[in-house]
C-alpha cells in the first residue's frame, strides 16, 4: 500500500500527535508499505517526512501550536495529495487549520481517507460545537473516523458525521538502554504553558524538602515566569531547566528518573508521554484528569493527584519516592499497559483498517 499521513503540527517539535504519526509510519514501512508523512517542519527534512512548508506559532485556546498556513504549503499539499497515487490518505487532527481541510477537499476518489481526532482541549470542543455542520461536511469525505480515546471522542462528538472507532496512538518500540536510575530525580517533559501545570509541580517540589539527591528536570522550553518562581521558592539550585530535547534524549531522561510527573490541568485526550514513561519502566505521578485516567487504567498504573493541588501532588510524589514496593508495582503495571500502545499493536489495527477500506469493506 501507498499511505500518506497528513500532519498539521511541526514535525521537528515533540508532541503526542507527531510521536504517533512517526511511530505508525515507521512500522508500516517496516511491513513493506510505502508510508510518508506530509507536514510542516522548522528543522528541514527528517526520515519519512515530506516537508510542505514552515510552521508558525498559533495560539489555540490555552496552547501554542506550530501550524502551517502558507498558501505555498497548501499548494504543495494539494499537489502531493492529488498526484501521489496514494491508496490511503490518513489525516491527523483533520480540523486544525488548515492542512487537514485541504487534504480532505483534494483527496482523490481513488484513495481511502482516514481521519484521526486527538484533541481534548477546550478550544477544540468549542470549535466542534460552534460549527458542527461544517465539521461534518468536511469529515463526510472520510471513509473511516478514529478517536484516540473516549475523551477525544466526547470532545469532537458534535462534529463527527458517522461511526467512530477508538484506536489509541502509537509509541515507537525502542530497545532499552542500561541506564542507572537516580533515586530522587523527578522528570517533567512538556511545553511550559499554563495547561501543562509546571508551576503546580514547582510548588509541590518545594514541599518535598531537602532530601538527598532530590532534583527536578524540566525538559522542554521553560517560561521565564517558571524560572522566577523557582527562584522565589528557593529551589532554583535543584531544578534543571533542560530546554527542548530530542525524543531520544527524553527517553533517556525517562529511563534514569525515579518518577515521571505530568501535572497537566486538563485538555489531554490521553497523555502519550505517560505511556512512553511507562514503557521506560518509570513510575508515573500525574494529575487526576480524564485523559490520564484513560492512560493509567483509572489510576492502577500511575499515582494520580487532584489537578492543580500542589499539596496533593507533593504527597503523591513523596509516596512514590519513599515506597519501593509501590515503585515496582507501577513499573510492572506501566510496562504491561504500554504494550497496548506499541507500534506493532496499533499499527496492526491500522493496517487491517486500510486493507479493509481498499478492499471495499468500509467501516
Amino acid at each position: 500500500m501507498r499511505i500518506l499521513h497528513v500532519l498539521p503540527y511541526d514535525a521537528a517539535k515533540p508532541g503526542g500527535v507527531q510521536t504517533h504519526a512517526r511511530a505508525l509510519s515507521d512500522w508500516l514501512r517496516g511491513r513493506g508499505h510505502e508510508s510518508e508523512i506530509a507536514a510542516p517542519s522548522s528543522g528541514g527534512r527528517v526520515g519519512g517526512i515530506e516537508v510542505i512548508g514552515r510552521p508558525r506559532r498559533v495560539r489555540l485556546g490555552g496552547t501554542d501550536a506550530d501550524l502551517c498556513v502558507s498558501p505555498t504549503a497548501l499548494g504543495r499539499l494539494r499537489e502531493l495529495v492529488r498526484e501521489g497515487g496514494w491508496d490511503v490518505v490518513h489525516v491527523q487532527e483533520p480540523l486544525l487549520p488548515v492542512l487537514g481541510a485541504a487534504a480532505l477537499l483534494r483527496a482523490p476518489r481513488t484513495a481511502a481517507v482516514v481521519c484521526t481526532v486527538h484533541s481534548a482541549e477546550a478550544a477544540a470542543a468549542r470549535a466542534y460545537r460552534a460549527a458542527p455542520g461544517l465539521a461534518r461536511r468536511l469529515l463526510e469525505r472520510a471513509d473511516a473516523l478514529i478517536a484516540v480515546s473516549a475523551v477525544a471522542l466526547r470532545t469532537a462528538g458534535p462534529g463527527l458525521p458517522g461511526p467512530v472507532r477508538i484506536v489509541p496512538p502509537a509509541i515507537a518500540e525502542v530497545a532499552a538502554e542500561p541506564i542507572a536510575r537516580r533515586s530522587a530525580e523527578i522528570l517533567f517533559a512538556a511545553r511550559d504553558e499554563p495547561r501543562k501545570g509546571l508551576p503546580v509541580l514547582l510548588r509541590a517540589f518545594a514541599r518535598l524538602g531537602e532530601r538527598e539527591g532530590l532534583r527536578l528536570v524540566a525538559a522542554g522550553p521553560a517560561a521565564e515566569s517558571s524560572r522566577r518562581l523557582a527562584e522565589r521558592l528557593g529551589i532554583a539550585d535543584r531544578v534543571d531547566f533542560a530546554g527542548a530535547q530530542r525524543p531520544e534524549e527524553v527517553r533517556r531522561l525517562m529511563a534514569r528518573a525515579a518518577a515521571f510527573c505530568s501535572p497537566a490541568l486538563g485538555g489531554e485526550a490521553l497523555g502519550l508521554t505517560l505511556i512512553e514513561a511507562m514503557a521506560a519502566g518509570t513510575p508515573v505521578v500525574a494529575s487526576d484528569i480524564a485523559g490520564y485516567r484513560v492512560a493509567s487504567r483509572g489510576g492502577r498504573d500511575a499515582v494520580l493527584a487532584e489537578a492543580g493541588d500542589e499539596r496533593a501532588l507533593a504527597e503523591a510524589l513523596e509516596r512514590v519516592l519513599d515506597d519501593a514496593a509501590l515503585r515496582e508495582r507501577l513499573r510492572a503495571g506501566g510496562r504491561a499497559r504500554a504494550r497496548r500502545f506499541s507500534a506493532a499493536s496499533v499499527g496492526a489495527e491500522h493496517e487491517r483498517l486500510y486493507e479493509g477500506l481498499i478492499g471495499g469493506a468500509g467501516i
